[in-house]
């Protein structure tokens, strides 16, 4: 048996009159019957100034007035076309479209994105709020996995679609030999349009308070200047200029840096050892914490080709070509649709509501230093950013390749836009090349070799064995991991290295020669330095001053004899890179969440949303329900006034008797 409701919720567009059970009946009949009912606001009227200046009329600036109205009407239309939404959606607090209501978008979210529920225990789960309100006729929030996945992918914002291009080789093939396979395969590559994705990040209000729209520089208590987000370094500064130089038309445009990043991972994980090579987006004009805070300011772009070929193939330097070359060419296809942005300005939204004129441009490219070499164009063991001066590079391959590290037959991505220098936009890979490379898997290592090499075989482990022994007996403190079998363990993570480097230094004291010790001071030094949220004027020097002691300790282990590379290291961690279709619902919930917490319908908990909803439905019901009671009732012998005749009246609200009692919610202490 159905218990009936006791309420009905009426239908708020005005002449309809239709009522319902529910929240969700209600929310669906709008949808479908309103979705063309909008309501029109007025805007203000302009203020006036009544001493307001005379306009000039002045023939010679016909020109120029002329120029400003062209410029001016270019942007109200690139307003009016970036204002206009992707559907039909009002703007109002209770339009959690394309839900019902909060409990379907909660419920999806949690178990979509917080919980990652496989389909078969979501359906179990429908299926059993099927049965708990099968009594009172209470819908599940969804009938099943199908549903919603559907309701999900139905949100507009954050939509950034996928799509593919091929890429195949079109060089010079052998007449002497087979046609290596590798050279008529035809390679995927899978992306999203790079232009939509920034524009939803631009919109999105999460950002609002955490959000640069200009360089900016920033000066502590006593006058020193801070370095922290992209926005308040030099490099920022540069680019603004360079963009102002361009054109009179881009003065007052805001720069919006692209900051790109890969990494090629293999997947061992229910996928049989499958590698994948995801390209990120980022936007640089949000700050520092909110990218860390893994708040949906980074994006997957794109997952790039892996030529794979025969391992006769590896050393074949048409092949190793090709494979560097379709790395660069696969991003810039990528980034095309970038490019008309980054000399023209466009009309954007942005994070706190306004609507800004924007011009595009490559910024910071992060990589660990393998991806650093095949991004810049150098040989394997060759600092990235080249020291050599540029006007020296212009010479034949060979001598590019031993002289200078450069591999001169490759054209870089940054190549096909403006004011982009791939050289200019790497920078160091702290935690591969500095933490894991630099301490762990060098100075580290040379330690050990040193001792073998001093010590001989057994001196040199019963050394080391007292050095874990060290490790192990670190005091327990805040912060301070302790290592109970020292460090021989074979699976190291960044953090693991982390904690090391906080108690190696004492563990070798005495142990070894002083100036190794020294080296690991200033190494640790410029490292702790480098971790600082904010950097000063100040900071930097004593960074400089760091590496310079550090250059002058290390000789140290030239001098004892150990064979070491000075090459940077980088090891690649490997990163679950989601499926397309996952990651394109995690940005569509992402981007609900924060269109509804704009709006202020995500106040409080889920029950209590639930419970104001319920309360308000009831107390205007009641309201609506005792108008008509009041109009029939009549007492023989009264005379009805005008007012109760045309029943304009409100009804009073609160309880219909003339005393009540209202009982604890609760019971009191007895």
């Amino acid at each position: 048996m159905v218990l009936p409701r006791r309420y009905k919720l009426l239908c708020p567009v005005k002449g309809c009159g239709q009522d319902f059970y529910n929240k969700s009946g209600l929310t669906k009949h709008i949808n479908t019957r309103h979705a063309n009912h909008n309501i029109l606001r007025r805007s203000k009227s302009p203020t006036f100034t009544a001493n307001a200046p005379p306009v000039p009329d002045d023939s010679e600036n016909d020109n120029d007035e002329s120029d400003r109205d062209a410029l001016f009407d270019d942007f109200t239309d690139a307003l009016r076309d970036a204002s206009q939404p992707d559907g039909d959606r009002t703007e109002e607090a209770s339009d959690w479209t394309p839900y019902d209501d909060r409990i379907q978008f909660e419920m999806a979210e949690f178990l979509y994105k917080r919980t990652q529920l496989s389909q078969p225990n979501v359906d179990w789960l429908m299926d059993a709020f099927t049965a708990f309100g099968y009594a009172t006729g209470t819908p599940p929030p969804f009938v099943n996995h199908d549903k919603m996945h559907s309701t999900i992918d139905s949100t507009t914002l954050g939509d950034a679609p996928w799509y593919s291009f091929s890429a195949q080789y079109t060089g010079s093939r052998p007449t002497d030999r087979e046609v290596p396979k590798w050279m008529n395969a035809s390679y995927d590559v899978w992306c999203r349009n790079p232009h939509t994705i920034i524009r939803n990040m631009l919109a999105n209000p999460d950002f609002k308070d955490e959000f640069d729209p200009a360089p900016y520089k920033e000066f502590d208590n006593d006058e020193v200047r801070q370095y922290s987000n992209l926005m308040s370094g030099d490099w920022a500064w540069r680019q603004a200029d360079l963009i102002a130089q361009e054109s009179p038309n881009n003065h007052g445009a805001m720069f919006t840096p692209i900051i790109l990043g890969s990494d090629k991972t293999t997947v061992s994980v229910a996928t049989g050892q499958n590698e994948y090579y995801p390209l990120y987006i980022s936007l640089g004009n949000v700050t520092n914490g909110v990218r860390r805070a893994h708040r949906n300011a980074v994006a997957i772009l794109g997952f790039l080709a892996i030529p794979k070929g025969e391992r006769k193939d590896r050393e074949d330097k048409h092949f190793r070509k090709f494979r560097r070359q379709l790395f660069h060419s696969s991003i810039s296809t990528i980034l095309q649709p970038l490019r008309p942005a980054m000399t023209v300005p466009e009309v954007a939204k942005c994070p706190d509501g306004h609507f800004r004129r924007v011009i595009y441009g490559l910024g910071p490219y992060i990589a660990d230093y393998p991806e650093q070499v095949l991004a810049a164009c150098v040989v394997q063991g060759w600092c990235p950013l080249c020291p050599k001066h540029r006007t020296q590079l212009d010479q034949p391959g060979e001598a590019l390749w031993d002289d200078y590290g450069v591999v001169g037959d490759l054209v870089p991505f940054t190549n096909d836009f403006p004011r982009a220098d791939i050289h200019e936009l790497l920078s160091g890979d702290l935690l591969h090349q500095v933490i894991k490379g630099t301490f762990k898997d060098h100075l580290v290592t040379w330690v050990g070799e040193y001792l073998h090499l001093e010590h001989g075989e057994t001196k040199g482990n019963q050394i080391l064995d007292e050095i874990d022994r060290r490790i192990a007996l670190a005091p327990a403190f805040p912060a301070l991991r302790r290592f109970h079998e020292g460090r021989d363990f074979k699976q190291w993570t960044g953090d693991d290295s982390k904690a090391l480097m906080k108690v190696y230094i004492p563990a070798i004291t005495g142990l070894v020669p002083d100036q190794m010790v020294k080296t690991f001071s200033s190494f640790l030094e410029f490292c702790y330095l480098a971790r600082r949220s904010v950097l000063t004027d100040k900071s930097l020097k004593q960074l400089d001053a760091a590496i310079t002691s550090f250059h002058e300790h290390r000789k140290i282990f030239v001098d004892t004899q150990l064979i070491i590379t000075l090459a940077t290291f980088a090891s690649s961690v490997p990163r679950m890179a989601s499926a397309p279709q996952s990651q394109k619902r995690l940005d569509k919930l992402a981007a609900a969440r924060a269109d509804f917490e704009a709006r202020g319908m995500l106040i409080g908990s889920l029950l209590y949303g639930v419970i104001q909803a319920f309360e308000l439905a009831a107390s205007e019901a009641n309201a609506r329900a005792a108008t008509p009671a009041d109009k029939g009732q009549s007492v023989s012998g009264d005379v009805t006034g005008p007012e109760e005749e045309d029943g304009e009246e409100e009804a009073e609200q609160g309880p219909r008797v003339e005393s009540s009692v209202t009982l604890a919610r609760r019971a009191g202490p007895t």
